[in-house]
């Protein structure tokens, strides 16, 4: 028997049977059919991918007669627990559905690594023949996650630098570089290439690595920040961040009002403004002329002349950030003031902002200190004694000035007084001042010398009207300031009183009157003062001849060689000091007067002012206000409680007032009626009103009838107008005024308890008609 082709079915029990006519014999034989081993694919296919660090289980199964047995290998090496701690092996699972044995074998590698990626071989073996297909290989692809390899590193340029960084990374499969931006609220947003912002080329170097480089093209400060390199591809992303710092090359900007020139008077003060941008904070230094200005604290400057720094106060730096189109910088700023500045300050200032960031920047300011010119008169004692017909020649210096002062900045007067200031007539290019002498100007250049020459002098002997002899003025101007000096030109005669005394109004409070004359002569002179009072009566006060003081006046004098000023003062000025002062002036040769008028102000004074008055009601009465001042008082207004008083549209309160000078000197005290009822209503003496001279003034206030709310308290104000000063007014005591009346019924009467034999009455009092109640009376009426 032949069995063709053998299947694993065919593996039976097989019997050869020969039988005769005799009998039937049988013989068996078994078949054994082996089926090499072949594997099977159970459905994950040839190629496994995982992502590192986590499991992967190989599945191979394999058929055979008999079981077949699986082992793995990788490389050759069979794998087991014994080579690789990270690889199990389960135990096989056989079945035998169809007469083949079915084996199911799992190996399974724990935590794969990057390491694991290779070609894992499952073999089956039954003990038969090998065949092609007892054996399976199997590829295992790790999934690596992206690695930063070189991060990007912290990055300061100098804006508009070009910033570049670099990023490598390896991951399997290759990572995808991306750029971000860390925005200040911590959000990413990406960066994608940009024509003239951003530059970004990314290279691939093998299977796995990736290197990227991100130019931010031209950077200015707004690139400052947090930048972020991220490697990414299917199993994860890995990042690094990086920081750059743009700094900027510190720049000295100029506020819009500011100048580069200064131009200040000297004493004057003068403050530059120095601002300067960039990153980091631009520190601020002073200099002049390269040596380094470091000021002085404002409250210890002592103004030295030969010291600049003790003049100059360099305030503390200040910064602010301020936000610009290219972003933010830093703002500092340091001024620097010089007080009292003198004309050696003219120069050039520098500020210098300095940030560590390559070069420094510099601005300099121009300061010109305009100086005014010292005009210096060079006759001795600034006097020049000359003949009459001859000439002579004022000379003057001029310095210091700046900017120089010019021809038609000088200017020349003529006082025939000794005048303190320049004033008088203009004398400037003239060349005859008088119908006889004649003034030659010598030529001027800047900041020299300059004459005036008077030639042909004349003397007022006769009181002409015309003469050379006083103050002569140089004026000069430049935008600094005015200067002038003088030269007192003198011809040999008597004295001539070229500073006359002036006017004086003074208050009777205890001050001071002073009269100051001044005049000059050749040959010397003396001054003497006279006084002339409100009679008429000349009377001779004091000589300066010596300095003297007496209890009322006291003169002090004052000599300049051919020039004399005698000052005479008038002590506690009283009213009767009023008058006329007269200053002389003598010498072997003559003399000259000058006349001044002293007006004493006299402020009001309430001598008197009436009792308080008591009067029945419905008559009629009189408050009286005795004031006196100078000028005279010109109102006298009445208050009541402190109130303005107001009179009555009927006339039954009115006021009115007279001036005592006028009633009482021409009527006599009591030869009119009003006065004497005036005076009489008052309470006034002979005496009050004869001491008040010509300065008094009565003020009445009349009830034509009283009434019950005129009793009140009553003040007197008395007002004068000082020419010369301002309105003064004076509130007297106060007077009471009260009017007299019955007084009014009890109120409230009523019986407060009673008994058999007695009664209790209790009232109210009411209005006392201004007196005590003295007594009640009780009366009883039987109803």
């Amino acid at each position: 028997l032949t069995v063709v082709g053998t299947e694993p079915s065919d593996a039976l029990d097989y019997f050869c049977r020969c039988s005769n006519v005799v009998d039937t014999i049988e013989a068996t034989a078994e078949l054994i059919v082996h089926v090499v081993p072949e594997i099977v694919l159970p459905g994950e296919g040839f190629l496994y991918i995982v992502n590192e660090f986590q499991p992967i289980v190989f599945v191979c199964g394999a058929t055979g007669i008999p079981a077949p047995t699986v082992n793995w290998y990788r490389n050759d090496v069979i794998l087991n627990e014994a080579t690789n701690n990270r690889v199990s092996i389960a135990p096989p699972s056989i079945t035998q559905p169809d007469d083949v044995f079915s084996v199911l074998h799992t190996l399974t590698i724990d935590s794969t690594r990057d390491s694991d990626s290779d070609t894992y071989t499952c073999v089956a073996d039954n003990g038969n023949r090998r065949m092609p297909n007892d054996t399976l290989n199997i590829e295992l692809f790790v999934r690596v996650a992206p690695v930063i390899l070189i991060p990007p590193e912290d990055l300061t340029v100098v804006s508009p630098d070009d910033a570049t960084f670099f990023c490598e990374a390896t991951a399997r499969p290759g990572p995808n570089i991306t750029w971000w931006r860390v925005e200040e609220d911590g959000n990413l947003n990406q960066i994608m290439e940009a024509t003239g912002v951003y530059d970004i080329v990314t290279t691939e170097m093998g299977e796995r690595v990736r290197n990227s480089t991100l130019v931010v093209i031209g950077s200015q400060p707004s690139d400052t920040g947090t930048y972020l390199c991220q490697a990414g591809n299917v199993v994860a992303m890995d990042s690094a961040s990086v920081n750059l710092t743009v700094y900027v090359i510190p720049e000295v900007v100029l506020p819009e009002e500011d100048t580069l020139t200064y131009i200040v008077n000297v004493t004057d003060p003068v403050t530059f403004v120095c601002q300067a941008r960039g990153v980091p904070v631009p520190i601020i230094t002073w200099n002049r002329g390269g040596l380094l200005l470091t000021g002085t604290d404002a409250n210890d400057m002592i103004f030295d002349m030969e010291d600049l720094n003790s003049r100059i106060v360099v305030q503390p730096p200040s910064q602010s950030l301020i936000f610009t189109s290219d972003g933010n910088v830093y703002e500092a700023e340091r001024n620097l003031t010089i007080y009292n500045t003198m004309g050696i300050d003219t120069g050039t200032y520098t500020c210098e902002a300095d940030n560590g960031v390559q070069l420094n920047d510099t601005q300099d300011f121009e300061l010109f200190v305009q100086v005014p010119p010292v005009v210096v008169s060079l006759a001795d004692r600034r006097e020049v004694i000359g003949n009459a017909s001859d000439g002579v020649t004022l000379e003057f210096r001029i310095d210091f000035a700046a900017p120089p002062v010019a021809l038609e900045d000088l200017t020349w007067y003529y006082s025939p007084s000794l005048v303190a200031m320049p004033q008088g007539e203009d004398i400037t290019g003239l060349m005859n001042r008088t119908s006889q002498s004649m003034l030659t100007f010598s030529p001027f250049a800047e900041n020299t010398m300059i004459s005036l020459t008077v030639s042909n002098l004349v003397r007022d002997v006769a009181g002409a009207g015309e003469t050379d002899e006083g103050r002569y003025f140089l004026v000069a101007r430049n935008p600094a300031g005015i200067s002038f000096d003088y030269t007192d030109l003198v011809i040999f005669g008597p004295p001539t009183i070229l500073g006359p005394p002036e006017d004086q109004f003074e208050i009777n409070d205890g001050s001071n009157a002073t009269f100051v004359c001044g005049a000059f002569a050749f040959p010397l002179h003396e001054l003497d003062w006279t006084f002339t009072d409100a009679t008429g009566a000349t009377t001779s006060v004091i000589s300066t001849s010596d300095e003297q003081d007496t209890d009322k006046y006291s003169v002090n004098r004052s000599r300049e060689t051919i020039v004399m000023f005698g000052a005479l003062t008038v002590q506690d000025v009283q009213y009767e000091d009023r008058g006329r002062y007269t200053c002389t002036a003598r010498n072997i040769l003559g003399s000259d007067t000058a006349s001044a008028t002293l007006t004493v102000h006299v402020t009001p004074v309430i001598e008197a002012i009436s009792a308080t008055t008591e009067v029945n009601i419905t008559n009629s009465a009189s408050l009286a206000c005795l004031t006196t001042a100078f000028p005279l008082v010109s109102s006298i207004t009445w208050q009541k409680n402190g109130e303005e008083l107001l009179l009555d549209l009927d006339g039954r309160i009115s006021t009115f007032e007279f001036e005592i000078n006028e009633t009482y000197m021409s009527s006599g005290f009591l030869g009119s009626g009003s006065i004497e009822s005036v005076v009489s209503m008052a309470g006034f003496t002979e005496a009050q009103v004869d001491g008040l001279g010509d300065l008094g003034v009565v003020g009445v206030l009349t009830f034509e009838t009283v009434e019950r709310d005129d009793t009140d308290s009553y003040t007197c104000t008395a007002t004068n107008f000082l020419p010369e000063t301002a309105t003064l007014s004076t509130v007297s005591d106060p007077v009471m005024l009260v009017v007299l009346e019955r007084p009014d019924p009890p109120v409230n009467v009523q019986v407060a308890a009673n008994g058999a034999l007695w009664v209790v009455i209790r009232w109210q009092p009411d209005f006392d008609g201004n007196r005590p109640i003295q007594q009640f009376v009780l009366y009883q009426r039987i109803l």
